[in-house]
């Protein structure tokens, strides 16, 4: 590797090393390839690999590695992700789906009578940056994140207008990511990553808090 381009980068990165376009300028980032002959793109942001950002750079000649939009839609709608798996009989905890608040005061409370008193998972449909998901301990604050979720209120905006109402899973949690191409395929290490706030985990979910690997 002899150059290295981050955009639009942050204050660790060494300045000759950033370029000043965002993540979901697409045709921007395609003229960044052009103009300093890259010869292949990394994507790290959900959003442009869910907006097709992949597909764009390959079609313009570049190397990209990353989801194509078909495949990132697993990540982008956590509803259709659910169905996908259900239709394709792989494992995922039980769930529904409500696009209004009244459907969601509906749901929640039988869930949780029928999980002995466990109120379920409260899941923005779309991207959160990995701050869609609430774990509620009470049935009041499985209501709330719901009412708050379906009125796009921050930090949920669009991606809340569609909520996901899943079992609770209890135990330990880890990430299995694979690098794909075709029919083959690598594993990479497990990894686990902190996502709730606080000692103790009695905070809410963030993006993440930190992770180790191997487990």
């Amino acid at each position: 590797v002899e150059r290295v381009f981050v955009t639009p980068g942050n204050g660790g990165i060494a300045q000759e090393n950033r370029r000043n376009v965002q993540a979901m300028d697409l045709d921007g980032i395609i003229r960044l390839a052009h103009t300093e002959y890259i010869d292949l793109v990394i994507v790290g942001p959900e959003a442009p690999l869910v907006g097709g950002l992949v597909d764009r750079l390959e079609a313009a000649g570049v190397r990209a590695f990353g989801p194509t939009a078909a495949a990132a839609r697993l990540e982008g709608s956590k509803s259709w992700m659910k169905s996908f798996c259900v239709e394709n009989a792989i494992p995922t905890a039980a769930w529904r789906y409500a696009d209004t608040y009244r459907k969601a005061a509906d749901i929640i409370p039988v869930w949780q009578h029928m999980n002995h008193g466990i109120p379920p998972v409260i899941k923005a449909d779309g991207l959160c940056g990995g701050k869609g998901a609430v774990v509620p301990k009470t049935l009041e604050e499985a209501l709330a994140a719901a009412r708050t979720m379906l009125r796009g209120d921050a930090p949920f905006g669009e991606a809340g207008r569609i909520i996901v109402i899943e079992d609770r899973l209890i135990g330990h949690e880890c990430s299995v990511m694979a690098l794909c191409a075709h029919l083959d395929y690598r594993l990479l290490p497990l990894s686990r990553d902190h996502k709730r706030a606080h000692s103790g985990d009695t905070g809410p979910n963030t993006g993440g808090m930190g992770g180790y690997s191997p487990l």
